[in-house]
């Protein structure tokens, strides 16, 4: 890396807004962890167990592997009867300045590659949207993420672009919409 690219990192590393970043995702994953040991929730019979869970980030530096596989394991072990992934599966490409610096994966390809060896199994079909860093690659390149991660996946279901609807049963539908996103 040249040295021009290097002191830009030491630079935005040092951000207060990087340092935060980095205090959130912490906190989420301390969040996550507590959850794994922590539920003990009997639901009663008659109910469904559903996942919710979003910004997974595969590509990123960020992606919390081991957070994830615990996740998924936990909804294994609970009989989860299907998983809402509410957007945000791939780093994305180009969303703000910066974002280069927080890519592990480069490229549409390397990025639906990590998808694929990292998305750990649910044990139930996951339902999901596209969210903006999914979406970037739509304005980028043309890519409908989603169509490719289901492809890749006959346990993952796209319902839609930005917004989808999960249907339990004729009585039992929800409405999935991601977060407003960068035009």
């Amino acid at each position: 890396m040249s040295r021009k690219l290097t002191d830009l990192r030491a630079k935005i590393e040092a951000s207060p807004k990087f340092q935060q970043g980095l205090v959130a995702r912490a906190a989420v994953r301390d969040h996550l962890e507590s959850i794994a040991v922590n539920s003990n929730v009997k639901v009663p019979s008659d109910h469904v167990r559903v996942a919710v869970f979003s910004d997974t980030h595969h590509g990123s530096l960020y992606h919390n592997a081991e957070a994830y596989a615990a996740y998924a394991a936990e909804c294994r072990k609970e009989g989860v009867e299907f998983a809402v992934h509410a957007g945000d599966v791939l780093e994305g490409h180009r969303l703000y300045r910066g974002q280069e610096f927080e890519v592990a994966e480069l490229g549409w390809e390397a990025q639906l590659n990590a998808f694929d060896a990292g998305a750990p199994d649910f044990g139930c079909p996951v339902r999901f949207i596209a969210g903006n860093h999914d979406i970037s690659y739509l304005r980028a390149a043309g890519v409908h993420v989603g169509v490719a991660l289901a492809a890749k996946r006959s346990s993952w279901v796209f319902l839609g672009q930005t917004q989808g609807t999960v249907n339990r049963s004729e009585e039992h539908t929800s409405e999935l919409q991601s977060h407003s996103f960068i035009s």
